[in-house]
């Protein structure tokens, strides 16, 4: 008589085992977790209205619910991997540093299991730039002792427009400007006694670029 070797099956607390789908069941759960279906999502872009190269855009970063991809500019257009169901595109323009310059947005992109998503070519748009304003006196950050109460904030355009202004108290140490156009400008500062005249004033040239946050410091002078 032949005797066979036969292996011994030890087994856990953790039972796994794969259907064709590969799936897995866990005696823990006491059900099947499924991967999730996956298609592929076909996107296209172009870089504002002169290219990658003219826009200083070398990568663009591609955000599927925040799973990130990134190609070169120049390729226009990736193919992706991504689950069944709905999504959301962001497509971002960086620049050599990884700074997003460029962005555009696409909203309920639908895949499906096996399938190839086609979206219309995005057209990527420069991004806005933004300003925070702080101050100083030649004696320091104090408002008080200076009988200044509110500062005013203007942000003028080479064509001495108005772009972005607003009014904080003097206490709060900062203000932000909100979003800009990128652009050169020039950042005035009133400071108003309790009475509303103004007691104070300074300006900083701005240069801000596409996407970029920019911090600026202004010197209170006493008005003449």
């Amino acid at each position: 008589m032949t005797l066979l070797a036969l292996p011994l099956l030890y087994t856990t607390g953790c039972v796994v085992y794969r259907d064709d789908y590969d799936s897995t069941w866990t005696s823990d759960t006491g059900a099947y977790t499924a991967p999730p279906p996956m298609g592929q999502i076909d996107v296209t872009w172009r870089l504002g209205s002169a290219g990658c190269e003219a826009a200083g855009v070398t990568t663009v970063a591609i955000d599927v619910d925040g799973a990130v991809t990134e190609a070169p500019c120049a390729d226009e257009g990736a193919l992706l991997d991504a689950a069944s169901g709905k999504h959301r595109l962001t497509l971002r323009g960086l620049d050599v540093d990884g700074i997003a310059r460029y962005e555009a947005d696409v909203e309920k992109i639908v895949v499906d299991r096996g399938e190839v998503t086609t979206v219309p070519t995005v057209v990527l748009e420069a991004m806005p730039a933004g300003i925070r304003a702080t101050w100083f006196f030649e004696n320091g950050r104090l408002c008080a002792a200076n009988g200044v109460a509110t500062l005013q904030f203007d942000l003028f355009d080479d064509n001495d427009v108005i772009r972005a202004s607003t009014e904080v108290p003097c206490d709060d140490s900062a203000a932000d400007l909100g979003e800009i156009e990128a652009g050169s400008y020039v950042l005035t500062a009133l400071g108003r006694d309790p009475q509303g005249a103004a007691t104070f004033h300074g300006a900083e040239p701005v240069e801000a670029g596409r996407g970029d946050w920019l911090s600026v410091d202004v010197m209170l002078q006493p008005e003449d």
